[in-house]
């Protein structure tokens, strides 16, 4: 398997370990989220980009649990979204200009609609 990486960037070690790039975790507020969604969070562009180049599901929303309080303002939620945050959403929100354009590139899903609400940017 080769990575289409930027140089002189390395691919997280989890990934070169054969980590799944799209494995969902529990977030603190129950909100269950993939790697792609936690290096967003995390404004982490490098990891973010590599994700999306090598197989990351770019159209993946992030997932109330039971007790979150998902508020436009919480960290997972936004958009107003009732929680139901797409990647290129979420860093639209927080300003990552350059995994918006690889995310774009990538074909990611501009006029997502969840729960019959359209995200539009």
């Amino acid at each position: 398997m080769t990575f289409d990486l930027p140089s002189p960037c390395s691919p997280p070690p989890q990934v070169i370990h054969g980590c799944d790039p799209n494995a969902w975790h529990q977030g603190l507020d129950g909100t269950s989220l993939n790697l792609l969604h936690k290096a967003i969070l995390l404004k982490d562009t490098v990891t973010a980009c590599f994700l999306i180049r090598n197989g990351a599901d770019i159209n993946s929303c992030t997932r109330p649990g039971d007790g979150a309080a998902m508020t436009p303002t919480s960290p997972t939620g936004g958009s107003g979204s009732g929680g139901f945050s797409s990647p290129l959403h979420m860093s639209c929100e927080r300003g990552l200009c350059e995994v918006v354009r690889c995310l774009v590139e990538h074909h990611a899903e501009v006029n997502a609609k969840v729960k019959d609400v359209v995200l539009v940017l």
